[in-house]
């Protein structure tokens, strides 16, 4: 099964199945990223998504006025998650060496209560902006439960690559390069 782009004048693209036959799984993906404004191909990628929006568990605001021109890396992680744990120094460096150039790092957690993530932050400090999933419109693009996951964003709002799994620092400065860093 697939989907192609239809053009709709006012925003874009919407996502159009292919298959005759009606799944119900399928049809809940497909709302899912039409809520989310995500085009989905084939391979699973995204093509394109609603602006980022959301709110750090500082209170800071995420939306395209505080990310305007700035590139962003999400890195979706867990607490519980070691190969998150063990890209954290990685994400640091990242953020210490290409935060002066512009690009804003948000690592969301996924699906723990705000304390749990609060309590493994006194203990594990992280110099990037933290968010958690309920809390922003990123819900669709995380699918599964593997972590991490990067999700790269240019400078105009819109999604330019995903990369899953830890892969360290020389891998992840790779991955924000499509962002022109």
């Amino acid at each position: 099964m697939g989907y192609v782009r239809s053009p709709l004048p006012q925003d874009g693209y919407n996502i159009k199945q292919m298959a005759v036959r009606q799944n119900p799984l399928v049809s809940r993906r497909i709302a899912m990223l039409n809520l989310a404004g995500l085009t989905q191909i084939a391979s699973g990628a995204p093509v394109r998504s609603s602006k980022l929006t959301g709110k750090t568990i500082q209170g800071e605001t995420l939306d395209q006025s505080t990310l305007k021109g700035r590139p962003v890396l999400v890195q979706f992680w867990a607490t519980w998650c070691t190969f998150c744990q063990s890209d954290e120094g990685a994400v640091e460096a990242i953020v210490n060496k290409f935060s002066p150039k512009g690009l804003v790092v948000v690592a969301v957690n996924a699906y723990e209560p705000r304390q749990k993530v609060q309590e493994y932050l006194v203990k594990h400090p992280r110099a990037c902006k933290i968010a958690l999933l309920e809390e922003t419109n990123l819900a669709p693009l995380l699918t599964g439960r593997n972590y991490p996951v990067y999700i790269l964003y240019d400078r105009t709002g819109n999604p330019i690559g995903e990369q899953r799994g830890a892969s360290g620092e020389s891998s992840l400065r790779r991955f924000i390069q499509r962002a022109g860093l």
